[in-house]
């Protein structure tokens, strides 16, 4: 326990936070049989979505997260030349 305690206090010193749904802009939809469908919302591309299909089987789906909100983009200032 202490161990498991001292591993949070460090990885919330160091400022890792695991990923919210909203960060990544692919969701896998998966069956896991009878009623239980998951939505697995950490993937950054389609390609990296479509590579893990095969975790729940023939049903499974990549689909555009809704949730997601691109960062913002600052303008970069213009260059003046002499």
């Amino acid at each position: 326990m202490l161990r498991f305690c001292a591993a949070t206090l460090l990885l919330l010193c160091l400022g890792i936070a695991p990923t919210k749904a909203d960060e990544s802009p692919w969701c896998l939809r998966g069956d896991r049989g009878g009623e239980a469908v998951v939505f697995d919302c950490q993937y950054a591309s389609y390609e990296a979505c479509r590579q893990s299909m095969y975790l729940y089987g023939p049903t499974s789906m990549c689909l555009p997260n809704v949730n997601y909100r691109p960062p913002a983009v600052t303008p970069r200032p213009k260059r003046t030349f002499r």
